[in-house]
């Protein structure tokens, strides 16, 4: 099993950081493809004492782990792996289903080599033949193993301590040399050993420390610390090496310089999300993993405003032909999308619609007036929408008393004017301008990507969209830090 790497103290020295993980299952499996040399590859495995009668021969890639190669176990624990095509360099596994598993390496040179342990401790007793890497690799591992060995026993000598400061402020510095010390090894290690898989991984492991970063000078901005890390984030990795892609780390590296290292905010994410897949674009098969990955995790986000940042790149990479693996009908179901979501992003006018009251008098929306109007999509007969719409009234209530110039649009997506009318009794909607379009003639549903219900958008004085899919119960919340960001 691949070995935890020494852990990264954080300033309360309370939280443990893991960072080598392991995976213990295989997810799926694909054909590798196979390089244009004629060299072959022979990997020969020996463990005793295994139960198992077959073994696969898997490898990583982003955040996957796909089989390659798969071989009987023979008498004495024996499997082989080969095949008349040289593998690409990068993070292996073996695993077996009795949850036998470890990584080893392989690189372009050492492709042919002979790994021998036992079920007891695979790590500790491996031995390995004709793969000087991977002797350096699970030299590693025992080196690591040991030091988090050390840390564990001081880290529960630390939670004993709590109630003598004077004895845990002692426990918390050996803590922190034993991280620089381990610190120091494996940079040295990676910078020994520069062309190595191992040392690549490192590297994708290695997290910069408040001791890398130069001391802060007179004219440099108050988050100076947290710039230069961000802009030094990707030190030492080249995204042209697919190598570094063949690697367990290397997905997990740049979503968390999307996901921790990025505001939430759609500039800000479209600024990161470009900057990965440029950077990426050196290697094509990187900027292909990295663009699909970015644009689903953007199309599927939770968070308001990260639609915006998927329109970004299905414009910029897709439809604009970069994506040349893309067929006709992907390219045509992006179109869609975009079409669909494009009107509806945070920061455009809120497109015009023009509904019907409950009295059948036609309303126009540019025709409303307020400092904060809330637009609230609903089906009469959705459960959630049932359970928001009280939500909704206690939070424009709130609003009124507290002097806002707000009004609310309730507006169902339904055709049945008596469900409708019900509904607006039921949930003492007297208070907003509740319409329909019972005559399925402006089709708000579609304008406004209403795919479920509720559906809230939150527009200014100007009908510009500053919230979208907002939660009832965060109304109050956001437009208040909307009025303390402009008084700013």
């Amino acid at each position: 099993m691949f070995a935890k790497c020494f852990i990264n103290l954080e300033q309360s020295m309370k939280k443990i950081i893991y960072l080598f993980s392991s995976f213990l299952l295989i997810y799926s499996v694909q054909a590798q493809k196979k390089s244009n040399s004629i060299e072959s590859y022979r990997i020969e495995i020996k463990i005793p004492n295994t139960r198992d009668t077959i073994a696969y021969l898997g490898y990583h890639y982003g955040n996957q782990k796909y089989a390659k190669d798969t071989a009987k176990v023979q008498k004495g624990g024996v499997f082989v792996f080969d095949g008349n095509s040289k593998l690409e360099a990068g993070m292996y596994f073996l695993y077996c289903p009795s949850n036998l598993y470890f990584d080893f390496i392989v690189n372009d040179t050492e492709q042919k080599f002979t790994m021998e342990s036992d079920t007891s401790a695979l790590i500790t007793k491996m031995k390995v033949k004709g793969s000087f890497e991977n002797q350096l690799f699970f030299d590693f591992q025992r080196y690591m193993e040991g030091k988090q060995k050390e840390f564990n026993e001081l880290n529960r000598a630390y939670e004993i301590s709590k109630s003598n400061p004077a004895d845990s402020a002692t426990i918390l510095e050996k803590m922190r040399a034993l991280d620089r010390e381990v610190r120091q090894y494996r940079r040295k290690l990676a910078e020994k050993n520069p062309t190595t898989v191992l040392a690549k991984n490192i590297w994708l492991m290695e997290r910069m420390t408040d001791e890398d970063i130069p001391p802060k000078q007179p004219n440099d901005p108050e988050n100076y610390a947290y710039l230069y890390y961000k802009k030094h984030f990707f030190d030492n990795i080249n995204f042209g090496d697919l190598t570094y892609l063949r690697s367990p780390f290397m997905h997990e590296r740049v979503m968390e310089y999307i996901e921790k290292l990025t505001p939430a905010v759609p500039d800000s994410a479209i600024e990161s999300a470009t900057f990965i897949i440029e950077k990426a674009r050196a290697n094509k098969d990187m900027f292909r993993y990295f663009l699909v990955t970015l644009t689903n995790h953007y199309e599927r986000s939770n968070i308001m405003g990260m639609e915006n940042v998927f329109v970004h790149l299905a414009e910029k990479y897709y439809l604009s032909g970069m994506a040349t693996w893309a067929d006709s009908t992907l390219l045509a179901n992006l179109r869609k999308r975009v079409e669909e979501l494009k009107p509806n992003l945070i920061g455009k006018f809120a497109p015009q619609m023009v509904l019907y009251d409950t009295l059948l008098r036609r309303v126009s929306l540019r025709d409303v007036k307020a400092k904060y109007i809330i637009l609230f999509f609903y089906d009469p007969g959705c459960g959630h929408c049932r359970k928001a719409a009280p939500e909704l009234k206690k939070a424009y209530d709130e609003l009124i008393l507290k002097g806002y110039d707000i009004k609310v649009l309730a507006i169902s997506t339904i055709l049945d004017v008596e469900e409708w009318k019900k509904f607006v009794r039921e949930y003492n909607f007297g208070a907003f301008i509740n319409l329909s379009d019972p005559y399925y003639q402006d089709r708000p549903k579609e304008k406004y990507d209403v795919r479920t219900t509720p559906m809230i958008y939150l527009l200014d004085k100007n009908q510009k969209i500053i919230g979208r899919r907002l939660e009832p119960q965060n109304l109050v919340g956001f437009i208040e830090f909307e009025e303390r960001r402009h008084s700013n």
